[in-house]
């Protein structure tokens, strides 16, 4: 599953996140897997290791690599793991 590189300043939902302070987004990341944030040279990175119960499976949300500050970089990871459990949901409910 993968979300089109965009602007996450420009996201609808970036909203709901920009006043939270890196730690609250940082635990709020948490409960759904092994968070990491990283400067890649060119910008910041976020990514999520999904925490999963099948054997063999896994499941990696991430930022853009060139995300301005490290707070957009977790904010927009934020913003896709809700799209990707939105679409892991939809899928299950299609059948």
């Amino acid at each position: 599953l993968k979300t089109p590189k965009n602007n996450v300043e420009d996201d609808p939902r970036y909203k709901e996140y920009q006043h939270q302070s890196l730690e609250e987004l940082l635990d709020y990341l948490t409960p759904y897997g092994k968070h990491g944030l990283s400067w890649m040279g060119d910008g910041w990175y976020c990514r999520l290791d999904f925490y999963v119960n099948v054997i063999g499976a896994e499941l990696k949300v991430g930022s853009d690599f060139d995300n301005s500050t490290h707070k957009n970089a977790v904010i927009q990871c934020i913003i896709r793991l809700h799209e990707t459990i939105d679409q892991i949901n939809n899928t299950r409910n299609a059948k």
